[in-house]
């Protein structure tokens, strides 16, 4: 008899003992899920803001573009306005000179 009793606490505890691992799991399990929608939460936010952050670029890209274009037409006609005129090839005349009688 003593060595049923012996199993028969020894089953009991087992079994307490996997209960409350059972309860501590599904607890911690609980706090993980929540922690993975928290994450997932972040995870789409940061994307939402890398998208608009690459369209920001995009578009000042395309406004630095833009800027270059202009502020390289200003610089051409500055350079054409402060350099030498090019000397242009004479050409002759073709109006007849009057002549004085």
């Amino acid at each position: 008899m003593n060595e049923i009793l012996q199993a028969n606490i020894f089953f009991f505890i087992t079994a307490v003992s996997v209960v409350l691992l059972t309860i501590v799991l599904v607890i911690l399990l609980w706090y993980v899920l929540g922690i993975a929608k928290n994450v997932r939460k972040i995870s789409r936010r940061v994307q939402e803001e890398v998208d608009m952050v690459a369209d920001d670029l995009d578009a000042a890209r395309a406004n630095i573009k833009d800027e270059g274009k202009k502020i390289l037409s200003v610089w051409k006609v500055l350079a054409n306005f402060f350099s030498k005129p090019e000397e242009q090839p004479k050409r002759k005349s073709t109006a007849k000179k009057k002549t004085t009688k």
